[in-house]
């Protein structure tokens, strides 16, 4: 297959679509395909649209309804009915996340800030949801989570992508992280450990691994195409149902 994007440039979306499936990532990265919308990635998307906004301009909970109507996005939605009940399910989302907020005695450093860094022959690229300085001087690195689907036991330090952003806001703008945090916005919960750098050196093994397979071109393991967002678009389907 003819790479469309650059091979030796990795994020944690293009990992993870590997991981997922090859044929994911082929879909997406080298086909230059879109995965369809569906109800609940779009309200992930208006959710992190509208956070973001409230993170860079402030205001009240008035002013983050303003930003989430804004941000708004109608793609994906089976019916009118489905549009407003997920609405309304992104509406509580924020309100709860507004109120939790107000408790929270710590200063947003930046919102959705780009890095990049070098490992080995890797360019690896990312975008942070939020840095906060707390009242003790230390950084809490947050990433927010709808948390449709995320387990109760979540760990942090295990955590790929937020082992990724540690890195790049090292490497960037040498910031050392003390708190890894997943804000699930869904159950109103955050999640927090202490990083350990030690216990991140498994990003790095797994970025080695991963990109090594997407050099190679290696498509010998396929995913679970019942749960593929690409289910009915992916010709590797057929040869799943048929046993191949």
């Amino acid at each position: 297959m003819a790479h469309c994007t650059d091979p030796f440039e990795l994020n944690f979306s293009k990992i993870m679509a590997y991981k997922n499936c090859p044929f994911l990532y082929s879909y997406i990265y080298i086909g230059k395909k879109y995965v369809p919308y569906s109800a609940k990635s779009s309200l992930g998307v208006s959710v992190h649209r509208a956070l973001a906004k409230y993170a860079r301009y402030g205001g009240d909970l008035s002013d983050l309804f303003v930003y989430y109507d804004e941000s708004w996005n109608n793609s994906g939605f089976e019916t009118p009915q489905e549009s407003m009940e997920f609405y309304n399910k992104g509406s509580r989302m924020l309100e709860d996340f507004w109120l939790n907020n107000q408790d929270k005695k710590s200063r947003i450093m930046f919102a959705e800030r780009t890095f990049e860094f070098k490992f080995e022959k890797w360019t690896i690229k990312g975008t942070i949801d939020r840095l906060d300085k707390n009242s003790d001087g230390k950084y809490e690195l947050i990433d927010y989570k709808i948390g449709f689907e995320e387990r109760d036991d979540f760990e942090p330090l295990k955590s790929l992508q937020l082992g990724i952003y540690a890195i790049g806001l090292k490497e960037n703008f040498n910031i050392d992280v003390n708190y890894l945090t997943c804000w699930f916005l869904l159950r109103s919960e955050r999640v927090t450990a202490i990083y350990d750098k030690a216990a991140s050196a498994f990003v790095f093994d797994e970025i080695r691994s991963i990109g090594e397979k997407i050099i190679n071109e290696d498509y010998s393991s396929k995913g679970d195409c019942q749960q593929c967002a690409i289910n009915k678009l992916c010709r590797q389907v057929d040869n799943i149902v048929n046993g191949n």
